[in-house]
């Protein structure tokens, strides 16, 4: 049975008693354990070109735009959607179903898409699960839990980047770019948009003839 929830955009909630649609997804999650077990998984997943085949060895399907990052665990690849240049932090699960087992032994599977769209960040060791939408730019702090259904989160909607992260960026643009701010220029780092305007400002600088 497929039913629409009202506040969930072309989105399909799907709910299943059935015992051989239980059994085919106890099997498709144990494949999908199994594989994430074998050794330098991990880092396959973060290679752009061989991601997509680690998710197809236990997925119909994956829905993963380019430049992304996935460095966390895709339950549901098939019904998640993954934006243009979109960030999974490390040890994020991002589950699109639940189990619940009554008393009388019934069992109701309940699955919904998630979608994050383009740049999104999804901080490390956070939970995101089934039916959200992240729009684009939206940033989850890390260690955070978004809670099934919840409706659309965007930049403005999410928590403002804190000191601890600005500083973080601006660590990793000296790391990566070799770009160093100042605590002040740290502290004005207000979104993705920003941050990549850092970069194009100070690459144009630097190969401007002096």
């Amino acid at each position: 049975m497929a039913v629409t929830s009202r506040g969930l955009s072309r989105k399909k909630i799907r709910l299943s008693s059935s015992s051989m649609t239980h059994n085919a997804s106890l099997c498709f999650y144990l494949r999908a354990r199994f594989v994430e077990s074998l050794p330098l998984v991990d880092a396959i997943q973060t290679i752009q070109g061989l991601r997509h085949l680690v998710l197809l060895s236990y997925s119909r399907s994956t829905h993963l735009g380019f430049g992304g990052l996935v460095a966390g665990y895709l339950f549901d690849p098939d019904i998640t959607d993954i934006g243009e240049g979109a960030i999974l932090g490390a040890g994020t699960f991002v589950v699109a179903h639940s189990l619940t087992v009554y008393p009388d032994g019934r069992r109701l599977l309940v699955t919904s898409p998630i979608r994050l769209a383009a740049r999104a960040v999804i901080g490390g060791d956070s939970q995101v699960h089934a039916g959200v939408r992240i729009g684009s730019d939206a940033v989850i702090e890390p260690a955070r839990y978004v809670a099934p259904f919840t409706p659309t989160l965007s930049a403005q909607d999410t928590a403002a980047w804190d000191s601890l992260a600005q500083l973080g960026m601006a660590a990793d643009l000296k790391n990566r770019y070799g770009i160093t701010l100042s605590n002040q220029e740290s502290f004005r780092l207000r979104s993705m948009d920003h941050l990549r305007d850092v970069v194009r400002h100070t690459i144009q600088v630097s190969s401007t003839p002096h």
